[in-house]
């Protein structure tokens, strides 16, 4: 059960105005949800909750704070993550180019649930703002009386869980307007692939100009 020096309520609230506000992870989901559709977004949803989930063990664990001590690390993890999202967008670019050498015929990748997935949960993953998040932001809902080590694995699982439920509804929100667009745009197929990988391109350049 959780304890209610948790302070649940505004906890809740707090993780609600974090996911509502537009972030690099709505803009991954939305992305792939208009050029790819539902299913490869909600795929990308759940990579994108599994990191997070790795994100609470790093801060109930005090790994993320040590990673913080070293900034040799953290600028590490920052250029990984900044090279796959590069990767990322030629991907994009890769396929609006397959597509017109098909003429049109590859409109939407198929959706293969590993490629997916491991695309939200690496980006995530390899956000060090991200990585150091939940060692800030979830301590602070923890009484005094508590135990922090459950505390934080207790409040880990409501932060997941209501970014999985919001990153949801923006995935199918996302894959039916794409759907709409492509169905009265004949080259829809082709500006949204530009539109995905110029959003790649943004959260490269976030991650490379980021500091500290």
């Amino acid at each position: 059960m959780f304890g209610a020096e948790l302070v649940l309520i505004p906890f809740i609230f707090a993780c609600l105005a974090i996911y509502l506000a537009p972030g690099p992870d709505m803009l991954l989901l939305v992305s792939t949800g208009l050029s790819q559709g539902i299913r490869p977004a909600l795929y990308t949803a759940l990579g994108t909750a599994c990191s997070r989930s790795l994100h609470v063990l790093f801060a109930a664990f005090g790994m993320a704070t040590l990673i913080n001590s070293h900034p040799l690390a953290l600028d590490a993890v920052r250029l990984i993550g900044a090279s796959y999202l590069l990767w990322m967008a030629w991907q994009a670019i890769r396929q609006q180019r397959l597509t017109k050498a098909t003429d049109g015929l590859q409109v939407v990748a198929k959706s293969h649930f590993a490629s997916y997935f491991k695309r939200g949960f690496y980006t995530n993953l390899l956000n060090p703002k991200a990585l150091l998040f939940c060692s800030l932001f979830l301590p602070q809902f923890i009484g005094a009386s508590s135990h922090p080590l459950q505390a934080i694995l207790q409040l880990g699982v409501i932060f997941v869980l209501i970014g999985l439920s919001l990153d949801g509804v923006y995935a199918w929100l996302a894959g039916y307007g794409g759907q709409w667009w492509r169905k009265r745009q004949q080259q829809g197929s082709g500006l949204v692939n530009y539109l995905q990988a110029g959003v790649f391109g943004l959260l490269a350049s976030h991650l490379l100009l980021a500091t500290g």
